[in-house]
């Protein structure tokens, strides 16, 4: 990384770690893409196929359930311009994403493990909206391109970790153990968010 672009990666890194607000929403993108979306990507299609034994469309379609409620969501918000205590409803929407990874992970009936993924996909809608917009709004012009890098970086960054951390857990415990266990540890994070992490929930 050349001298100036590392000077612009620690500027950026310093303004958002010495806020708490920010630093709460990039942690819990952090731990979205460890402990949510690598997970899901990798465990889903597994789960799909030795326990629910459906085959290839219908494993898809699962993932599409998942897209469905996300774009449901996000069309939802878009036309929600004056929707207020956006911290306190970020916080909240946490706390939905782990118990419905937990149901995908025991159930072995497809329409409810398709209704969790619709759920876990309306709940991504809110999280991705609101933590960009939340982002947004408390970062000044001169410091959104970088602050918004290191936002992408926590996410999407950290997918393959996610999988991979995932996978190597599934050849110990199985699939659905894996996605439990994925889920049992976001579900504990997003509770110590909501009681813990005061200037998120007071962002609007």
């Amino acid at each position: 990384m050349r001298p100036r672009m590392r000077d612009a990666a620690r500027e950026g890194a310093r303004f958002v770690f010495g806020r708490p607000a920010l630093r709460a929403l990039v942690v819990s993108s952090i731990m979205t893409g460890l402990f949510q979306l690598g997970p899901i990507f990798v465990l889903i299609p597994e789960i799909a196929r030795t326990r629910l034994e459906v085959g290839a469309g219908l494993n898809s379609l699962l993932l599409g359930f998942t897209s469905i409620g996300m774009l449901l969501m996000s069309t939802f918000l878009a036309t929600r311009h004056g929707l207020g205590r956006k911290g306190y409803w970020f916080l909240l929407n946490l706390l939905v994403a782990g118990p419905a990874m937990v149901v995908m992970g025991v159930s072995g009936w497809y329409p409810l493990t398709a209704l969790a993924l619709f759920v876990w996909g309306l709940n991504g809608g809110v999280h991705i909206n609101m933590n960009q917009a939340l982002i947004q709004m408390n970062t000044p012009n001169e410091m959104m391109g970088r602050v918004m890098s290191i936002y992408m970086l926590s996410i999407a960054g950290l997918i393959p970790l996610g999988s991979l951390l995932s996978g190597v857990t599934a050849e110990v415990i199985g699939a659905d153990g894996a996605l439990i266990l994925a889920g049992v540890v976001f579900g504990v994070y997003a509770v110590w968010a909501f009681v813990t992490q005061r200037e998120l929930r007071e962002l609007d």
